[in-house]
């Protein structure tokens, strides 16, 4: 099936979520993700640019779930109201450490009773072997939770990725 939208990721984005799924490999940890939700002027297609990524404080986790607390809730709106105005959840990626790139029930419950935007994706990341993928709505609003999206990488220098994830491919620079 085709996604509802194209995501846009930029690379300090990426960096944050990398340094953040490597900082506890024994439990699932995961925080939120703040940009934009658009409209192409041209095509009519919507699409979200991700642009900053929050890390949730306050958690409750193991080695195979994490939810999010109240106080992790409260902290996201306070960090986007100071610092991030203009700027809104557009949503939410944890680890999967010793896993594979899935959505669990626990996870599917979480995204549509707390991301239930149709532009609200998840992302979910196993760290280990370096694969990762985002979880995106249909037009219809149905959420598959073992079909995950790659993503457009914004970088601003052409050819220069920062993406490691073994299961997403680059195209090629054609100078090269």
């Amino acid at each position: 099936y085709q996604p509802a939208i194209s995501i846009f990721l930029a690379q300090p984005a990426y960096a944050r979520i990398h340094v953040h799924a490597s900082s506890d490999l024994d439990n699932e940890v995961g925080g939120i993700l703040v940009g934009e939700s658009c409209l192409d002027p041209d095509s009519g297609k919507p699409f979200i640019v991700i642009e900053k990524v929050l890390p949730a404080l306050y958690t409750r986790q193991s080695s195979v779930h994490l939810t999010f607390t109240q106080d992790s809730i409260i902290h996201f709106h306070e960090v986007i109201d100071q610092r991030n105005t203009g700027k809104q959840i557009v949503g939410w990626y944890h680890t999967h450490p010793h896993m594979s790139v899935f959505l669990s029930d626990h996870d599917t419950w979480l995204h549509n009773h707390f991301f239930s935007e149709l532009w609200q994706v998840a992302l979910v990341v196993e760290p280990f072997n370096c694969l990762g993928g985002f979880f995106i709505r249909q037009d219809n609003g149905v959420l598959d939770p073992s079909r995950y999206f790659g993503f457009y990488e914004v970088n601003g220098r052409l050819g220069n990725s920062s993406v490691h994830w073994q299961n997403m491919s680059h195209p090629r620079d054609e100078s090269e």
